[in-house]
C-alpha cells in the first residue's frame, strides 16, 4: 500500500487521481470539423492528382493534398488538446509544435502517393 501512495490519494481506502480535467465539448467538435474538411480536401486533390498523369503538376497537387490532410491531423490534435482542461498550467513551445506537423505532412504524403 505504501507504494502506491506515492502515486495516489487515498480517502476512505479508496484511490483517486491527483489532477481533475474537463473537456470543452464546442472544442471537441470544432476538432472533428477540421478533421473532416481536411481529410475530404486532401483526398480530393490525390483524385485530381491521378487524372493529371505523371509530372510536376501531380506531385505539386499531391503536395498540396498532404499539406491540407497532414496540416488538419495537426491541427485536429492541437484543438483536442486545447478542449482537455487541466487544473494546472499547460504551455506549448513554438517551435516544437511547428516542427510536429512534419511527420503528419510526411505520413499524409506517403499515404496519398500510394
Amino acid at each position: 500500500m505504501s507504494f502506491l501512495s506515492h502515486y495516489f490519494l487515498f480517502r476512505d481506502g479508496s484511490p483517486t487521481a491527483l489532477l481533475l480535467a474537463n473537456y470543452e465539448p464546442w472544442l471537441v467538435v470544432l476538432s472533428l470539423a477540421v478533421a473532416s474538411a481536411t481529410s475530404a480536401l486532401g483526398l480530393q486533390l490525390a483524385g485530381m492528382a491521378r487524372t493529371v498523369g505523371a509530372g510536376r503538376l501531380r506531385q505539386l497537387t499531391l503536395l498540396s493534398g498532404s499539406l491540407a490532410m497532414g496540416g488538419g491531423i495537426w491541427a485536429m490534435h492541437f484543438i483536442g488538446m486545447l478542449a482537455f482542461n487541466l487544473c494546472t498550467r499547460v504551455s506549448f513551445n513554438a517551435g516544437i509544435t511547428l516542427a510536429s506537423m512534419l511527420p503528419a505532412v510526411l505520413a499524409s504524403w506517403v499515404a496519398l502517393n500510394l
